[in-house]
């Protein structure tokens, strides 16, 4: 059975993996974004239940290595989880 974050997963890859879209406009580029990002934010807020989950989070909100994880001022609650995992 999935958890909320790994059912995000999904969603969140299937967008990501056509993200590369020559064909689309910019407007339809920008909305794609957009829906990529509200699931990012979902995936965010949500608690982890699971190392998977954890993992899950990370590859979304840095877009597979593309960019960095949130500092903690940004995302407290990412980091509680990290350090909760850790302890």
């Amino acid at each position: 059975m999935d958890t909320p974050i790994q059912t995000e997963f999904r969603a969140w890859h299937a967008l990501w993996v056509g993200a590369d879209d020559a064909s689309r406009t910019d407007e339809e580029n920008a909305a794609y974004a957009d829906r990529l990002l509200e699931i990012e934010d979902r995936i965010r807020d949500l608690p982890a239940e699971t190392p998977q989950d954890f993992i899950a989070k990370t590859v979304a909100l840095t877009g597979f290595g593309m960019s960095g994880l949130p500092d903690e001022r940004q995302c407290p609650a990412l980091w509680a989880e990290a350090m909760a995992a850790i302890a």
